[in-house]
């Protein structure tokens, strides 16, 4: 009687331990996500530099061109790198071929 009260026991403690490692595993998931999560944002906020050609068609060459955004670039979004792109193209071609 006195083993079986004792098998019990080590069966109840090891079912106790068992969960308390399942909860533990479900919180650091959350933490390693919570933590991507902030990579990625991080990424996005980082400065990131994109090089482009511009076609001067009255002229038939290329002009390179640089346009970047993020933190400390004064352009926060890449959509208002695209428009920036935009405007110095048609600004590249209004300066080679006039209006």
């Amino acid at each position: 009687m006195k083993k079986f009260i004792l098998l019990a026991a080590f069966g109840i403690v090891g079912l106790i331990s068992a969960k308390n490692i399942d909860e533990k595993k479900a919180t650091k998931e959350k933490q390693e996500t919570v933590q991507e999560n902030r990579c990625s944002e991080s990424e996005a906020l980082r400065m990131q530099c994109f090089e482009y050609s511009m076609w001067i068609p009255c002229q038939d060459f290329f002009i390179n061109d640089q346009v970047c955004w993020g933190d400390g670039t004064g352009v926060p979004t890449w959509d208002d790198a695209w428009n920036c792109m935009n405007e110095n193209g048609e600004m590249a071609i209004f300066h080679f071929c006039g209006g």
